[in-house]
């Protein structure tokens, strides 16, 4: 029997059954090659000749067979978790106006209103000024309000649950009161506390304000008992 076998990509032999039974176990032929003698029709394995086979190795005695253990499943794989996304800060822009306003109503008050003559009426101006500070920042803080959620979340504690309308008429009705508690409470929305700022920017606006309201009633009260006294000797 003369046998080719097809290995590395090409052709060899012929070699006898012997010769290849020896390549095998020497390890020259692997029982996979191909091989073909006259009267196959096909090329086959080297192992389908006879005593061509692959030898498995025996086990030592007194051990147990190895039990066929299934391939590893494959690794789950954990998925990352998504990285926060970073809230926008709030813009306070009008939180730093609420701050400045009162301000500028006490250099208005003490430089502007504090130095006008009688007949100029400082006590309506006065009382216009103090009404547009009260309103602008109402409406600044309505504004906001709005913004930054207020009246929005029905989980937060009720002292924080007012809407911008709500709020909105509580700084014109109680202002002293609501404006540095806002400036307070929109701290729990994200933005800044400016409770400090702010009580400092108001006392800074009422105590001119209370000076130039008690000097402008001071020369009212006096200007008023000048005419009694005049109509007294006609």
């Amino acid at each position: 029997m003369q046998i080719y076998v097809f290995m590395n990509k090409q052709k060899t032999g012929p070699f006898s059954l012997d010769q290849v039974q020896a390549n095998l176990k020497g390890g020259i032929f692997n029982s996979a090659d191909l091989c073909w003698y006259e009267g196959l029709p096909n090329w086959n394995p080297i192992s389908t000749l006879p005593d061509c086979a692959p030898v498995q190795a025996a086990m030592p005695p007194g051990m147990p067979p190895i039990a066929a253990v299934p391939p590893p499943l494959p690794a789950t794989v954990r998925q990352p978790p998504p990285l926060p996304v970073a809230k926008p800060k709030p813009d306070e822009s009008i939180g730093t106006a609420l701050v400045i306003i009162p301000v500028v109503a006490a250099a208005l008050t003490w430089f502007w209103i504090g130095n006008m003559r009688l007949i100029d009426g400082p006590g309506s101006k006065l009382g216009l000024l103090s009404a547009a500070t009260v309103l602008l920042t109402a409406t600044l803080v309505a504004i906001e309000a709005g913004r930054l959620g207020f009246g929005t979340d029905p989980t937060r504690p009720r002292s924080e649950c007012d809407s911008p309308i709500v709020w909105f008429f509580g700084m014109v009705l109680l202002w002293f009161i609501s404006y540095p508690r806002y400036l307070y409470l929109r701290s729990n929305y994200g933005a800044r506390n400016l409770i400090g700022a702010g009580l400092f920017s108001m006392l800074l606006w009422l105590v001119p304000l209370a000076i130039v309201s008690y000097s402008v009633a001071t020369v009212q009260e006096d200007v008023e008992r000048q005419l009694q006294e005049l109509r007294r000797y006609r």
